[in-house]
């Protein structure tokens, strides 16, 4: 009997140490949902008592007798800390069942009749076991040094079926806020223990507790683990929904940006007289420059690929801040007086604040620097004579200054009423004598290398404008 005693404590031993080991490397430790912190807790309390009650137990085995001079000491010490660890079992098990009631929806009723018959169980037990050294009233251990059951051991057995009475009423009240998964754990916790004690109280020469709660443990681990994967696929069922969600209403704010960043660049563009497509040309402007630059190896750090896709995507907002501007002054055709010019020259810094107030917070941070920037600084000048902030050589950002060119340059030859508005000689030469007061020099004398380039693009775009016209305005035959 003893050598098979001794077999099952291994067993619950190895078994113990098993869950342990999976429950820190497996998903109840750390994938849990949050709300199963306190069961687990609890759990893992319960595993670290059996694992001590079984190693005890042992020695209450190899210790029984008189064969050593150390069984006296080791024999007492033994069956004591059998009795705490028992009791200790009992009392977590409870806890650990009212840890995983609290999960889902904090059962109210009968909860404090439940937690004071806890308190009173373990005083009542507390008592019992501290006396039975003096009494013998939990277990004996004869002048022999032989341990057995002692006279009133049924009242320990007493404590704890009121611990399990209050525990089978605490669950019938609370009924309806039981998952059924904590039904087959709490199930599982009233079942197979008792059953065990049963036992071993028919049969008093095993040790069957142990084994009990072991094999709950291993039915606690398969649905807790199970349960805490379900939860978390859920969880993650509704992080996916709702990031969805979040993404479709990104991509739905994202555009209608676009969609007002267009008409307002469309009203802007209207408002000037005569200039035909000009965003179209200050895009293919802007990529022909760029290329030309990264041909040269001029701030090939910054003027990448990705900056240039982005450039081009941030023309249409480059002037956006002349929305503020009245339209008297904008289509004003003589000199502006000083008044109006400052109010003119306001558009820069507000175009700065309308990129920041439509884009900020739905596109990428480097976009947003790109677009403010041309919006903002594309009137700066090398010399740092130009607006809204007399910033000077590479203190203007690479995007405005190269829009200061293109803009410049678009402005003296765009089509105005079917007419170029300078002859692009005199543009070409306006641009060789701003390097360096107006214009960023290798910037300026890179577009002069592929000034033939820029003037194909102005005239296909006056052609196109050209044939625009005769389409919308042909007379009607008879």
């Amino acid at each position: 009997m003893e050598s098979a005693n001794i077999t099952l404590d291994i067993y619950n031993i190895l078994i113990d140490i098993i869950i342990l080991l999976a429950i820190f490397t497996s998903g109840i430790n750390k994938r849990n949902t949050r709300d199963m912190g306190r069961m687990r807790k609890w759990f893992q309390t319960i595993v670290f008592i059996n694992l001590a009650m079984s190693g005890v137990d042992i020695f209450i085995q190899l210790f029984d007798g008189k064969s050593r001079p150390a069984n006296v000491i080791i024999l007492p010490a033994a069956a004591f800390l059998y009795y705490c660890a028992a009791f200790l079992l009992l009392y977590s098990s409870a806890k650990c069942i009212s840890a995983l009631l609290d999960q889902v929806r904090r059962p109210k009723k009968g909860r404090k009749f439940f937690s004071g018959l806890l308190i009173f169980s373990a005083a009542a037990y507390s008592v019992l076991l501290i006396s039975t050294p003096f009494t013998g009233l939990l277990y004996r251990i004869n002048e022999d040094n032989f341990y057995s059951r002692g006279d009133f051991i049924f009242l320990a057995l007493a404590v704890q079926m009121l611990m399990y009475a209050g525990l089978f009423v605490y669950l019938l009240v609370n009924i309806k806020t039981i998952h059924p998964f904590k039904i087959i754990i709490m199930a599982a916790f009233i079942f197979f223990p008792q059953t065990a004690q049963i036992i071993q109280i028919l049969f008093p020469g095993f040790s069957l507790v142990n084994t009990g709660y072991s094999l709950v443990f291993i039915i606690m681990f398969i649905f807790s683990n199970s349960f805490a994967e379900g939860r978390l696929k859920n969880a993650e069922d509704e992080i996916q929904d709702k990031s969805t969600e979040i993404e479709k209403n990104r991509l739905q704010i994202i555009k209608m940006q676009k969609h007002t960043i267009k008409t307002l660049s469309n009203l802007v563009e209207n408002r000037n007289v005569g200039s035909g497509d000009h965003l179209g040309r200050i895009k293919e402007y802007v990529e022909i420059l760029a290329a030309q630059l990264r041909e040269a190896g001029y701030c090939k750090d910054v003027l990448t690929p990705d900056y240039v896709k982005l450039l081009k995507m941030a023309v249409p907002v480059y002037d956006i801040g002349k929305i503020v501007v009245p339209d008297d002054i904008l289509k004003k055709q003589g000199p502006l007086t000083p008044e109006e010019d400052e109010q003119l020259k306001r558009h820069a810094k507000e175009g700065g604040k309308i990129v920041h107030e439509i884009l900020d917070g739905y596109e990428s941070h480097e976009y947003i620097k790109i677009a403010s920037d041309i919006a903002t600084y594309h009137h700066e000048r090398w010399d740092g004579l130009g607006y809204p902030d007399n910033l000077s050589g590479e203190k203007i950002p690479l995007g405005a200054r190269i829009m200061a060119i293109i803009d410049s340059f678009d402005s003296m030859v765009a089509p105005k009423n079917d007419k170029a508005r300078m002859a692009y000689d005199e543009a070409f030469e306006a641009i060789e004598n701003g390097i360096g007061v107006n214009f960023d020099p290798t910037i300026a004398r890179e577009f002069l290398k592929i000034k033939h380039k820029a003037m194909e693009i102005n005239e296909r775009h006056k052609e196109n404008a050209s044939a625009k016209n005769k389409f919308f305005f042909r007379p009607f035959s008879s």
